[in-house]
């Protein structure tokens, strides 16, 4: 007798930020010091091998991928606020 399927409760977006549907409403220092240790973006939560951003205000590290994808998006780092491209107007909702 076949294994009845069961539905899919998790739907993978290959090269996207967007399994996660909004930002967090807050980090802590800790979370922030976790991720940067163990070279794992804050974002994504994928380990950071080569190419990466560094908030140069907090510290908070994030693979090249979100960081690209949050200075289009926002244009500011998620625990501290400061602006990714300095250039570039930040969304000033959060």
């Amino acid at each position: 007798m076949p294994k009845e399927k069961t539905p899919k409760t998790e739907v993978k977006i290959e090269e996207s930020l967007f399994r996660l549907t909004k930002r967090p409403e807050d980090i802590t220092e800790e979370e922030v010091t976790f991720h940067r240790e163990k070279m794992i973006c804050l974002v994504c939560k994928k380990s950071v091998e080569r190419i990466n951003y560094i908030c140069p205000e907090c510290k908070a590290l994030y693979c090249i991928n979100c960081a690209e994808k949050i200075s289009k998006l926002e244009n500011k780092c998620w625990v501290c606020n400061e602006a990714f491209e300095e250039q570039k107007p930040t969304d000033q909702k959060s």
